[in-house]
């Protein structure tokens, strides 16, 4: 958010300035933390394009070519709808330039490593977003999940949550708390994961 206020609410006038500011400064953005796909699967799709448009707009004008997404909550069930709703997101995107990355997230569909695996499987132009937090949140391991899906993961989050109390730590405590993840992360070999 900016000054309070979510990324999806900035006007376009809003976006350019903002976009000069952090240029003006040195900065760039790797991504862009939008909510896209924190609604409902009842969610009037049609109209809902429109906001996954203005959010690639203003990817474009903030310099960034990846957008952080989610895979809309009640949808356990619609597992056909959530990929064909996340295609069609996709290929708007992709049409501004813009690269769609799923992050799990308790409550939407891809809240568990299987889930998620199968939005990335079913939709191979869509990145993936290991968020350790997310995943313990929901009761899931965290090596599994990062076994199951790292070499298809695009970014990773640097928060995390302790399994042991499921609340967020300071991100040098990740080589403490799960030290076990070094080693895949280097055979791995992921491009852009931090």
């Amino acid at each position: 958010s900016v000054d309070k206020k979510n990324v999806s609410e900035l006007t376009l006038p809003e976006a350019r300035e903002i976009g000069a500011t952090l240029t003006g400064n040195g900065i760039g953005l790797s991504a862009l933390g939008s909510p896209m796909g924190k609604v409902d699967i009842t969610v009037d799709f049609d109209k809902y394009l429109d906001a996954v448009k203005h959010m690639c707009e203003l990817s474009n004008i903030l310099g960034t070519d990846k957008i952080r997404m989610f895979s809309f909550f009640n949808a356990y069930n619609e597992r056909n709808r959530v990929i064909e709703y996340l295609s069609e997101m996709v290929e708007v995107a992709a049409g501004f330039g813009v690269y769609l990355c799923h992050e799990n997230e308790k409550g939407i569909f891809g809240d568990t490593p299987e889930r998620t695996r199968q939005l990335l499987d079913a939709l191979p132009q869509l990145g993936g977003i290991f968020d350790p937090a997310n995943f313990i949140q929901c009761g899931q391991d965290t090596l599994e999940a990062w076994k199951c899906w790292l070499p298809m993961s695009t970014i990773c989050t640097s928060r995390t949550r302790c399994p042991t109390d499921r609340w967020c730590l300071p991100e040098r405590v990740w080589a403490m708390c799960l030290p076990s993840y070094g080693p895949i992360w280097k055979r791995a070999a992921a491009p852009s994961l931090w």
